[in-house]
């Protein structure tokens, strides 16, 4: 943790002992006197600013999420996965806990001291996704948002779509090709090696905005597309005559619009393909578009609607296998 006072023309660095290193919750008390640190053995220690020096620890049973001081002063707020506690600020007796159902959970005292607040992301998938476990992410309804008339209605809801692990997918669709977007950086490490234990390095195409997330797979037998970063560069070379020979990736995977700018997918798709890169577009439900799409160089099209787009492509009546285990 690194303390700084802003006050002077400088900022000013607090000299910080090295048993100021956080696991988790950090909160300065309502005097600014004081700062509250949860460290890695899991207890709290409080200190003192204009010492540096602790003057209080607290011992506690698991990691805290967030940490909180009573405004009025004499009681310290904490709340972890599954429970919320005050304790008392002098003894660190427990003046109150509840048991929370939820993940995310966070808290904040009512000025007068007299409420805590407590929020939670509920398991029926509200909340952050990547804060859900594995168990709870496959009850979702993966079909619950997905709409073919811009949401007038919702013809997958309720059918038993649930969402399943890319292992699951390689091994239920063995060959075929698939594009695997990532949405962070921190599934990178596990998306290799899933593909690659796999065997499915031919086969898969890694697509992200963040070139982060991209990184690890260059240099290796998987492609990728471009990143966000590369996608802008690109977008300068689009109204230029020619364009590039080669390009550092070996697939574009972008949308129509993109912040309210058109995206030229007909002259990206062509610059691609004399690079020798496929392009595909996301999210295109409109077998007209989709045709015309086909017609300019596009390779592949991501949509809702898969029935519509592949018979917009002459291959009506394809049909996919299910992603039930027990299939």
């Amino acid at each position: 943790v690194q303390v700084w006072k802003l006050t002077g023309k400088e900022p000013e660095k607090i000299p910080l002992d090295e048993t100021w290193r956080a696991w988790a919750g950090v909160c300065f008390s309502p005097d600014s006197r004081q700062i509250a640190i949860q460290r890695p053995d899991l207890s709290i220690d409080v200190f003192d600013l204009a010492t540096a020096k602790s003057v209080r620890r607290l011992a506690l049973d698991g990691a805290a999420v967030r940490l909180a001081f009573n405004p009025k002063g004499g009681q310290l707020a904490l709340v972890s996965k599954g429970v919320a506690q005050v304790r008392d600020f002098q003894t660190g007796e427990v003046v109150w806990k509840q048991t929370l159902s939820g993940d995310l959970p966070w808290i904040e005292w009512h000025p007068d001291g007299t409420a805590l607040a407590i929020g939670e992301s509920m398991p029926d998938g509200s909340g952050a996704v990547g804060a859900l476990t594995l168990e709870k992410r496959q009850r979702l309804d993966a079909g619950d948002r997905c709409t073919r008339d811009g949401g007038r209605t919702f013809p997958f809801r309720g059918c038993g779509l649930t969402i399943p692990t890319l292992e699951l997918v390689l091994s239920t669709f063995p060959g075929v090709h698939m594009i695997v977007e990532i949405k962070t950086r921190d599934a990178s490490a596990e998306v290799l090696r899933l593909l690659t234990e796999a065997g499915a390095a031919g086969r898969c195409l890694i697509g992200s905005f963040d070139e982060e997330a991209v990184m690890p797979f260059r240099g290796t037998p998987i492609a990728h597309s471009a990143s966000r970063r590369e996608l802008i560069r690109l977008y300068a070379r689009a109204f230029v005559p020619g364009g590039p020979s080669r390009l550092p990736y070996q697939a574009l995977a972008i949308p129509p619009r993109f912040n309210g700018i058109p995206i030229p997918v007909m002259r990206f798709a062509r610059m691609a393909r004399r690079a020798g890169a496929t392009t595909h577009v996301w999210t295109v439900d409109d077998p007209a578009q989709a045709a015309l799409y086909w017609a300019g160089a596009v390779n592949g099209i991501i949509t809702n609607d898969p029935g519509a787009i592949l018979a917009s492509a002459g291959r009506a009546g394809v049909r996919s296998r299910s992603l039930s285990p027990s299939a």
